[in-house]
């Protein structure tokens, strides 16, 4: 009998455990051949744009007070002269550079802040042979710990299939 209770409470446990987590949805995109998660319950959107000054393919998924977006074009920078932790200031902004590897790519992470207020902006740009590929978290009001990790887990699960 105790050790069915201790299993009930154990069960129980994992339950409620289970509950802080976020559930997350797939996104498979067949045009540009990526996939991610992103939080359910979050709206999502695919238009045509212009971003970075050039014509681009954006999804976007939104929150209550953030969205994801990824952002497809053919501009690809080169980022292979910046270093891991280098620092530059473009207007009010101070930008924060990460070397990172994802999806088997070479990529680099950008941190974004605004006068010295909390990172309101954070991306990642990897370039494959075809496109570019920017992964963006915007939280207008500054990225606190669970954007934090809802970014991390988009970023984790970011996938490039085949062509």
């Amino acid at each position: 009998m105790r050790g069915t209770r201790f299993a009930l409470v154990l069960a129980v446990a994992a339950v409620l455990a289970g509950c802080g987590s976020a559930p997350y949805t797939t996104y498979t995109d067949k045009a540009y051949h990526f996939s991610l998660q992103y939080p359910t319950g979050w709206t999502q959107k695919t238009d045509r744009s212009i971003a970075d000054s050039v014509p681009s393919y954006i999804v976007s998924f939104t929150g209550s007070s953030a969205q994801l977006r990824v952002v497809v074009n053919d501009r690809r920078p080169d980022y292979s002269t910046i270093f891991n932790g280098e620092v530059t200031h473009q207007g009010p902004n101070t930008l924060v550079f990460y070397r990172l590897t994802m999806a088997g790519h070479h990529a680099i992470l950008v941190l974004q802040k605004t006068n010295g207020l909390p990172p309101d902006h954070e991306y990642v740009h990897l370039n494959t042979a075809r496109h570019g590929y920017d992964i963006e978290m915007i939280v207008p009001t500054g990225i606190v710990k669970s954007y934090q990790q809802k970014f991390q887990h988009a970023l984790d699960t970011f996938k490039l299939g085949e062509k």
